[in-house]
């Protein structure tokens, strides 16, 4: 089920990956080299056509009446609240992504993590967003973070629970951007580089998290480079309360 998921070919050592194991010794799961080079290549340049075409915008967060705005990242929402909210015109163009959109209560994924966390009891998919940050400019100040936060609460009203991030980047990957997680009391906080290929599985209302800074290419080029990342979140049928967090550790 996982194998469709993404939509090309899954490693043998992602396929055998233990997800339950890694979550209840770290808190977080990382799977390196999860998804084949052709289709890491070929989603990334689905994000390139929508980029080129203008379909992304400034990534936001609303908060009340705060808006909380990350500088030098774009983001599209293909799925909110279970509802697809890209056009049919927008699919044309990214039919890799496209096969992400399943019913949200079939999605194909959904089979893999039911089989691997079965006491979150998850039902569907909550929300699938695209992003993506390039370099900022050879000597110009850091940029692309994202404040220390939760992805959820336990009155969030689709229940959101598991988080599952996909890294697009290019493949000679960039300076900075790096997941920081802090899985207490789980285990040890860790920083994630944006590998392009690498899955990254954690628990939406428990995981503590941060992306760090994009910073300005050093290499003798000096070509900014793009990270991107997939992600997905899906919703448990019951209320996000201690209980399904600890069934994530």
């Amino acid at each position: 089920q996982f194998l469709y998921f993404i939509g090309g070919m899954l490693t043998a050592a992602a396929q055998q990956f233990d997800l339950a194991a890694a979550l209840k010794r770290d808190g977080y799961a990382v799977i390196d080299d999860a998804v084949d080079a052709a289709t890491c290549a070929a989603l990334a340049q689905e994000y390139e056509d929508l980029h080129g075409a203008g379909l992304f915008e400034v990534s936001g967060n609303v908060v009340e009446e705060a808006v909380l705005v990350k500088q030098g990242v774009e983001e599209l929402d293909l799925m909110v609240h279970r509802e697809r909210r890209a056009s049919d015109q927008m699919l044309q163009m990214c039919p890799r992504l496209a096969g992400l959109l399943e019913p949200a209560d079939g999605h194909l994924l959904l089979p893999y993590l039911q089989s691997q966390l079965p006491d979150v009891k998850l039902c569907a998919l909550d929300q699938l967003k695209i992003q993506r940050a390039e370099m900022p400019a050879p000597g110009a100040a850091p940029t692309s973070c994202f404040p220390m936060h939760f992805d959820t609460s336990a009155e969030f009203e689709t229940r959101r629970t598991v988080t599952v991030l996909l890294y697009l980047t290019d493949d000679d990957g960039v300076s900075g951007g790096e997941l920081d997680v802090f899985p207490f009391p789980a285990g040890a906080t860790a920083a994630l580089a944006p590998k392009r290929g690498r899955v990254v599985v954690f628990g939406s209302f428990f995981l503590y998290h941060r992306t760090r800074p994009l910073l300005p290419p050093t290499g003798p080029d000096g070509v900014p480079r793009v990270r991107r990342a997939l992600s997905l979140w899906f919703a448990s049928d019951e209320k996000n309360d201690g209980i399904v967090a600890q069934s994530l550790l």
